[in-house]
């Protein structure tokens, strides 16, 4: 009782066909969006927000092949009822981590079964200390082998879950939202092969409740944009180069 929604990381593996998984509340009408999108036999994650539907659970809906699905459960929001939690400030995004460049205390790549403790708090605008947890997005690059990243709080054993799921040769990000240890620091693991790892912060969730900013609301999903049907770019109505 008391959750309005939850913040899952949505994992779809070993897909027999292309295609992609709606995740809504259950209860509520299938939306016309997706939530994770994938090929033929590729394991892909996406995190998502969704309000919890009838007996607080919520639905996925996948219309072509099967495909296995995973969720890892980073936090959810509440409802009047539920506890205080913490509240939400966006940031100019900030590169904390690059270990390409050496920045964030790391030049070298994470290796295999290889797991890496990073200083968040304090860093880029996110405060020194009152800070429970952050919004990152960790992205990999010049990967050797398939694998999946763990992102958790330092001061807790490697959980079993996975915040992004990649192949060999491959540049891809997902969002991460992880509490953070008590001075303010993730542990980043990489389960095969070696990646670079990049890590921007884009906000951070604190206990303060002054004013009434940063509050969270959750909304039946629905698509917003889809430059297919209308699109203010000409020609294809894609989005052009910069």
């Amino acid at each position: 009782t008391g959750v309005a929604a939850v913040v899952l990381n949505a994992t779809a593996a070993e897909p027999s066909e292309g295609g992609f998984v709606t995740i809504y509340p259950t209860g509520g009408s299938l939306p016309g969006i997706s939530s994770l999108n994938f090929d033929r036999g590729q394991v892909v994650a996406n995190l998502v927000t969704v309000p919890v539907g009838d007996g607080g659970q919520v639905t996925a809906y996948s219309p072509f092949g099967r495909v296995h699905l995973l969720f890892d459960v980073a936090g959810y929001y509440a409802t009047d009822t539920g506890p205080e939690g913490m509240r939400f400030h966006p940031v100019e995004p900030t590169r904390l981590v690059d270990t390409r460049l050496g920045l964030g205390g790391r030049s070298t790549r994470l290796g295999a079964g290889g797991k890496h403790t990073f200083q968040i708090s304090g860093r880029g605008e996110v405060p020194a200390s009152g800070v429970g947890a952050v919004a990152l997005n960790i992205t990999v690059t010049q990967t050797t082998a398939p694998s999946y990243l763990s992102v958790y709080p330092a001061d807790v054993a490697l959980p079993d879950i996975s915040n992004l799921n990649y192949g060999a040769d491959t540049t891809r990000a997902n969002q991460v939202i992880v509490r953070l240890s008590s001075d303010g620091r993730i542990t980043v693991f990489n389960a095969a092969g070696s990646t670079h790892v990049i890590i921007d912060v884009v906000g951070y969730y604190d206990g303060v409740e002054v004013g009434e900013e940063g509050r969270f609301v959750p909304l039946e999903p629905y698509r917003g944009i889809d430059t297919r049907v209308d699109s203010p770019f000409e020609g294809t109505g894609s989005l052009p180069p910069a």
